[in-house]
């Protein structure tokens, strides 16, 4: 307790207003999610690809999969230029709120583009656009978060970002599964509309409930104002001084580029960690099987209805094990996770191989369907308790620099999975998923051997 009866910021609990101003920030995750599931799903649909896949008689697909890498890539090659050039700059000059809103806006745009595209450049156009506002909003929602909450509850909320995306991914499941059939190609329209919908409404959230951050007010030289709103995030028998004078020495040390020390050699193992992570995670097929799935789903059942079905049991697997492994962490450490989750994952993929090379090609009888299905829950579940969890938990204890280090090496990595992913699928086949399961056996050892658990 401070004199006359305040209390100091760090032992205060979370305001009611701020708890609802960082779930606002952190519901923008549902679009990082939704896009997630919309462009698996309607890059699975027959009208979709009819209209901008021609059909390719080389390969065991019944569409050309270098078209279809081409426009599944130009989401990540976009948000590689957003995370490189765009998004630091527009935060720095305007702030984290205005990066959200200018992400709101670009995510529509992309999505009325997708939704009106009658040639394949208009397609492409829309999905950088897009690309480029989820990449603003990704960065913009963790740093507003960080900047809003009190100390020790950043984690925590920091954490409903990531559950977001996850509902945002059921949500996804849900419309395709609503769209899918509807005659005319109205399908993939209506699918692509409802992100732009989304959007919309996260863009009217953003610009009339959410504040700027105190950090963004004392940056443009608004003390009282930041001062009041702090004290309106913390509560008014708290004192707020220290928390200001925190924040401004931390705005003095912006000018000595944090990301150059992790360059220096101290820091070698640290960097050595961060760049690993992310780009080992996606040597799992977590991008495969999050993204990809109902292209899966769709060509071994029967069924197309059930076939969609699939695909919103995956995704509520997904998002049950995304709540289960923020716990987790606690209670198991981080390595025990990295190990457990990747056996999951292994011996997944090794019994989807086996199942697929039997029958590649043609509908599997429903036990076989069933069972591929099963095993790709698994898989989640193992990821989502793990990889899913803890490519971000690992840099964010080393510097918050090594955080825009995974970004980029995370964005790089799934570019060149979306562009090799259908060609690998079309023309290696059930090879895939072997080369996939020889490389967690791989990345086990490693993490058994670099990692430590605490």
């Amino acid at each position: 307790m401070e004199g006359g009866g305040r209390r100091r910021a760090e032992d205060t609990s979370l305001t009611c207003y701020c708890f609802l101003v960082c779930v606002a920030a952190a519901a923008c995750g549902l679009m990082a999610g939704f896009n997630i599931g919309v462009i698996g799903g309607v890059a699975s649909m027959p009208s979709f690809r009819q209209r901008f896949f021609a059909a390719n008689a080389n390969t065991s697909c019944d569409y050309d999969p270098s078209i279809a890498a081409k426009v599944t890539s130009a989401f990540y090659a976009a948000a590689l230029f957003s995370s490189f050039l765009l998004s630091p700059l527009v935060k720095r000059k305007l702030g984290c709120k205005v990066s959200m809103e200018s992400g709101c806006v670009l995510v529509a745009l992309g999505a009325l583009f997708s939704f009106s595209a009658q040639s394949l450049w208009m397609l492409v156009i829309g999905r950088c656009f897009v690309g480029i506002g989820l990449r603003l909003l990704r960065q913009s929602v963790r740093q507003y978060v960080s900047e809003m909450a009190p100390y020790r509850h950043r984690r925590a909320l920091g954490m409903m970002f990531k559950v977001f995306i996850a509902m945002g991914r059921v949500m996804a499941a849900i419309v395709n599964y609503s769209f899918h059939g509807i005659k005319g190609g109205w399908d993939w329209r209506l699918s692509f509309g409802s992100e732009g919908v989304l959007a919309t409404v996260f863009l009217f959230v953003t610009c009339i409930f959410l504040p700027s951050t105190p950090k963004h007010l004392l940056e443009r030289g608004k003390p009282e104002q930041a001062r009041s709103l702090l004290q309106r995030l913390r509560g008014v028998d708290v004192d707020v001084e220290p928390e200001l004078r925190d924040t401004v020495c931390a705005m003095t040390q912006d000018g000595d580029l944090p990301l150059l020390k992790l360059f220096n050699r101290n820091y070698w193992p640290h960097l050595v960690m961060v760049v690993m992570i992310p780009l080992l995670r996606q040597l799992t097929g977590a991008k495969v099987m999050m993204t990809f799935a109902p292209a899966l789903l769709v060509k071994i059942w029967f069924s197309k209805d059930i076939a969609w079905l699939s695909d919103i049991v995956i995704a509520s697997v997904n998002l049950t094990a995304k709540i289960y492994g923020a716990f987790g962490i606690e209670m198991f450490g981080r390595r025990q996770l990295f190990l457990g989750g990747g056996v999951l994952m292994f011996l997944s993929q090794v019994v989807i191989a086996i199942i697929v090379r039997v029958q590649f090609g043609w509908s599997l009888p429903g036990w076989y369907a069933t069972t591929v299905t099963a095993l790709i829950c698994t898989y989640v579940i193992g990821y989502s308790c793990s990889w899913g969890r803890l490519e971000w938990f690992v840099p964010s204890e080393i510097r918050s620099a090594a955080l825009g280090v995974t970004a980029f090496v995370d964005l790089l990595s799934e570019f060149l999975v979306a562009l090799l992913f259908h060609p690998m699928l079309c023309h290696v086949e059930f090879w895939w998923f072997l080369f996939v399961a020889f490389l967690l056996m791989l990345i086990k050892f490693l993490v058994y051997a670099l990692l430590p658990n605490k």
